[in-house]
C-alpha cells in the first residue's frame, strides 16, 4: 500500500490540559467529557456530525446510521472510537508516515473537561482496537 503523508489539522490553539469550558447550542452531550469535546471539535472543523449518538460506545453504528464512514483506517479530523464499558472518542489531528497518529480528546489522556494531545503506535492504531468515524 502506498505510505501515508502527514497530514493535520489545526485550529486549536489549547494545549494538552487546557480547560474548554465553550459549548455550542447544538451540543447535547454531557459537559467536559469527550463526546461533548469531539463534537465541538468537528464543527471546529467544519465537518460537523450529530447531537444524539449517545454514548460513544455506540457512535461508530450512529455514525453509520446517519451516512458517515466507519472503517478502521485513521484520517485526520475522523473520530477515533472504542468500545467497552462506556466507549471513548477523540479526534484524530494527524497520521504520521510512520503510520502513527497523534489525537485529541476530553475526559481520557489530561482527565475531566482538559484537552489531552498524545501519539498512537501505528501497530494499536491499526490494530483492529478502534473504528474510525469519516
Amino acid at each position: 500500500p502506498a505510505p501515508i503523508v502527514a497530514q493535520t489539522y489545526g485550529g486549536s490553539s489549547l494545549g494538552v490540559g487546557s480547560s474548554r469550558a465553550r459549548i455550542s447550542a447544538g451540543n447535547a452531550y454531557a459537559f467536559g467529557n469527550c463526546t461533548s469535546y469531539a463534537y465541538e471539535r468537528r464543527a471546529e472543523l467544519g465537518r460537523p456530525i450529530g447531537s444524539f449518538w449517545g454514548n460513544a460506545t455506540s457512535w461508530a453504528a450512529s455514525g453509520s446510521s446517519a451516512g458517515f464512514a466507519v472503517n478502521g483506517t485513521p484520517a485526520p479530523g475522523a473520530i477515533m472510537q472504542n468500545g467497552g464499558g462506556y466507549g471513548h472518542v477523540a479526534v484524530v489531528e494527524a497520521v504520521h508516515p510512520d503510520g502513527s497518529i497523534t489525537i485529541s480528546d476530553m475526559n481520557g489522556i489530561a482527565g475531566f473537561n482538559r484537552i489531552g494531545h498524545k501519539t498512537v503506535s501505528a501497530a494499536e492504531a491499526l490494530g483492529g482496537k478502534y473504528r474510525y468515524i469519516h
